[in-house]
């Protein structure tokens, strides 16, 4: 499948990278399908690249993760369990934000996940369930959610 990237009613197929040191990004020579109709020559445009589906990945906002690779599951007796993640690269998430797109080996459709950085977050922490929606929390605003691996 060939990597294609979109911006507005725009479409690209991706060529070649151009370089990867480059500290402003990498660069991507990408040819237009379909019209040029509002684009100005040497005119720089961000785009969204849009790679194959990644198959038992997980989609979670970066505030999940503690450090670079590790998330928290919340177990049945209501306290943390440590899982160290593999960083595959990033999405959309539901909420049109850009989410972390990691690999989480150990974790299961369905498990519950904190998503808000906790600073004091540690294997075996309790959390206690907010007594309104059932939902656990560590901290006043930390937001579990439930696992739900991506096509």
């Amino acid at each position: 499948m060939t990597a294609v990237a979109v911006e507005g009613d725009q479409r690209f197929r991706l060529q070649r990278l151009a370089g990867e040191s480059d500290p402003g990004g990498t660069e991507a020579i990408l040819i237009l399908e379909g019209s040029a109709s509002g684009l100005r020559p040497g005119a720089l445009l961000p785009v969204l690249l849009q790679r194959p589906a990644v198959a038992e990945a997980l989609a979670v906002p970066f505030s999940a993760l503690h450090g670079s690779d590790v998330l928290y599951r919340i177990d049945e007796e209501a306290r943390l369990r440590r899982h160290t993640v593999i960083r595959l690269g990033e999405t959309l998430g539901v909420d049109g934000e850009r989410w972390a797109l990691v690999r989480a080996p150990g974790l299961a459709a369905g498990d519950r996940i904190i998503v808000t950085h906790l600073p004091n977050a540690m294997q075996g922490l309790r959390v206690d369930a907010d007594e309104d929606d059932e939902e656990p929390e560590a901290l006043p605003g930390a937001a579990p959610t439930s696992v739900e691996p991506q096509p």
